[in-house]
């Protein structure tokens, strides 16, 4: 099997959200004060007003005020605070 049939393969024996088995990182957005990410590579930086984490595609960027982590575990981050707004930004040729 190719790699690519290989992955689908485990993907769909598995019932894994395609997403999260390709190194795609999920950002759920709850209102304007929780942000919820899985599947990510780490945090690149963190201050009150901007959290910047790695995705194997690139960065996220939280930007707020009075920003914090209540979740920090393992590929799973949650972020809280006023969220003014989420960045993605990716390496050209990367982009969804």
């Amino acid at each position: 099997m190719q790699r690519e049939n290989i992955s689908g393969f485990i993907t769909s024996s598995l019932a894994l959200p395609a997403d999260l088995s390709h190194g795609t990182a999920r950002i759920t957005l709850l209102g304007g004060t929780v942000v919820r990410i899985e599947n990510h590579d780490g945090i690149r930086g963190f201050r009150p007003d901007e959290i910047r984490v790695a995705s194997g595609k690139g960065e996220i960027i939280i930007a707020g005020e009075e920003l914090s982590l209540s979740v920090l575990a393992g590929e799973e981050l949650v972020a809280e605070g006023t969220i003014r707004g989420l960045t993605l930004d990716f390496e050209e040729g990367d982009r969804p």
